[in-house]
């Protein structure tokens, strides 16, 4: 019966060590996991910020494009005025010089 006590009460202490050994390494396990998915978190956190820069990147090279398109547009559509009147200008003149010349050669 003593043998059969001491068997059981071996197998009891065991048991209770195994169960002790397997609870540490299940804590570590979850402890484990917990930082991994901190890390996944971050690093998602990470690229959904840098996805949202570009974003708001490329909307304001857009926009930057377009508003430089317009002033460009603008800059030369008064460019082009200028020249015209200063081509209107150049003939006006042009031609009251050759009015006077004439005039003084009478």
């Amino acid at each position: 019966m003593k043998i059969i006590l001491r068997n059981t009460s071996a197998i009891l202490k065991e048991t209770q060590r195994t169960e002790s050994k397997l609870t540490d390494e299940a804590t570590r396990l979850i402890e484990t996991l917990k930082i991994s998915i901190d890390n996944g978190n971050s690093l998602y956190e990470s690229v959904h910020e840098y996805v949202m820069d570009e974003i708001s990147r490329k909307k304001a090279t857009r926009k930057l494009e377009e508003e430089s398109s317009i002033q460009i547009s603008q800059t030369v559509s008064f460019l082009s005025e200028l020249s015209d009147q200063s081509t209107t200008i150049l003939k006006n003149l042009s031609s009251i010089s050759e009015t006077n010349l004439q005039g003084e050669n009478r």
